[in-house]
């Protein structure tokens, strides 16, 4: 939320003045490094994965955790989307409704080719440990 009022206050800037401009971006947040030690940059397999899945499809924690190889759908020997209808505490998504999300090429290539399976997708990762690595 706080970078959305950042770009909406730099718009609005660049419409009205050159010198609000210059203000805004010297005020904008920059963004934090990630710890290349707990974070992203340093999983492996499973983890690698959900990272991916959560930045490139946007996925939540518990729905990248809580998603089943039956939720992907494949055409032409690649996984092209993913069908978000699990999640957090109680089993169903954030709002409750199920989506449809692209798979972005490097997820499919994380998550190879298409094969008859069953179960959960990220089964060696649970949602505690996901959650240190991100915080």
């Amino acid at each position: 939320m706080r970078h959305l009022k950042c770009v909406l206050a730099v718009m609005i800037a660049a419409l009205f003045s050159p010198e609000l401009l210059a203000a805004a971006r010297d005020d904008a947040p920059k963004p934090a490094a990630p710890n290349t030690r707990t974070g992203w940059k340093a999983a492996e397999g499973d983890e690698r994965t959900a990272f991916a899945m959560m930045a490139y499809a946007g996925l939540r924690v518990g729905e990248a955790v809580q998603l089943q190889w039956d939720d992907l759908h494949s055409k032409d020997d690649r996984y092209t989307m993913i069908h978000v209808r699990r999640g957090g505490s109680r089993g169903t998504t954030k709002d409750k409704d199920e989506r449809f999300v692209p798979v972005h090429p490097k997820v499919a290539l994380l998550l190879g080719t298409p094969k008859k399976r069953s179960g959960r997708v990220l089964s060696g990762v649970s949602e505690r440990a996901l959650l240190r690595r991100v915080k």
